[in-house]
């Protein structure tokens, strides 16, 4: 019982804190994030296009689109993304909590939020809506889906030849 009232308070002061922060974004709504930081700080004006270059290369060639094979290969995988949320609770509630403060902050700038590349970014990261992103059932499901299956065996596929160490794990 004293674990759970601990990572309950401890949850609670990671959040307060978050508050005093002026600003916060996320990688997965880059755009979004970087649209409120000029907001926040009155930036208006001093951003170009490359400030809003999530990634900054280009890397058309297979080998390179197989960098991250291992890691997409795990984190792609729903019994993986349980386990991984399941040691990690501490670290998706707080995520979950952080993305709905950033929310609140982008409806308090009323033609921020109404931004149509905001609402497109949003969407497709699922943040700002019903989903809860601290709910493995709901995070881990879209794995299971006969997309995510194809996906994964595309992957495998075109990347295996890259890390041969991994035919025995895939």
């Amino acid at each position: 019982m004293m674990a759970f009232i601990s990572f309950i308070c401890t949850l609670y002061i990671c959040f307060y804190s978050s508050n005093l922060v002026r600003f916060l974004g996320l990688q997965e709504a880059y755009t979004t994030s970087v649209l409120l930081l000029e907001r926040t700080f009155g930036l208006g004006g001093r951003l170009d296009a490359s400030d809003f270059a999530k990634e900054r290369h280009s890397n058309p060639e297979e080998e390179l689109l197989c960098k991250g094979y291992t890691r997409r290969g795990l984190i792609h995988d729903p019994r993986v993304c349980r386990a991984v949320m399941a040691a990690n609770h501490f670290d998706v509630r707080l995520y979950e909590a952080i993305h709905r403060e950033i929310c609140r902050r982008l409806r308090q700038h009323g033609d921020l939020w109404a931004n149509p590349a905001v609402q497109a970014e949003l969407e497709e990261s699922k943040l700002c809506g019903a989903f809860d992103w601290s709910n493995p059932n709901e995070v881990c499901a879209v794995f299971e889906t006969d997309e995510w299956v194809a996906r994964r065996k595309k992957d495998r596929e075109t990347c295996i030849r890259h890390h041969a160490g991994m035919v025995r794990f895939r």
